[in-house]
């Protein structure tokens, strides 16, 4: 049977390598997150210097007004920001949003 000693160091060793591991995808993967609430527009200018021209932006309703409210991001300006656009018209501008930005390797 191992020792107590033994356990720990093992334990220890294994918390290392998921920190390590963590690291990594850190780096593969950055947190790049973020949230806006619409203008009262079609459009709306989300600042966000990490962005890439080709990134994959997940964005999430975060109150009732903006699960109600269509939206899609309609351009992306690297290194600046991205817009947001509504398919319906004016946004009220009560609408809020989280985001998360996935730049491509």
């Amino acid at each position: 049977m191992a020792s107590a000693d033994d356990i720990n160091s093992t334990l220890q060793g294994v918390v290392r390598n998921l920190s390590q591991w963590n690291q990594n995808l850190l780096k593969v993967f950055p947190r790049i997150n973020g949230s806006f609430k619409l203008s009262a527009a079609v459009t709306t200018v989300v600042a966000q210097a990490s962005v890439a021209a080709n990134a994959n932006i997940q964005i999430t309703a975060t109150n009732a007004a903006a699960a109600a409210q269509p939206i899609y991001v309609s351009a992306i300006v690297s290194g600046v920001s991205f817009s947001v656009s509504t398919t319906g018209g004016a946004a009220a501008g009560t609408e809020t949003y989280n985001y998360l930005v996935l730049n491509p390797s």
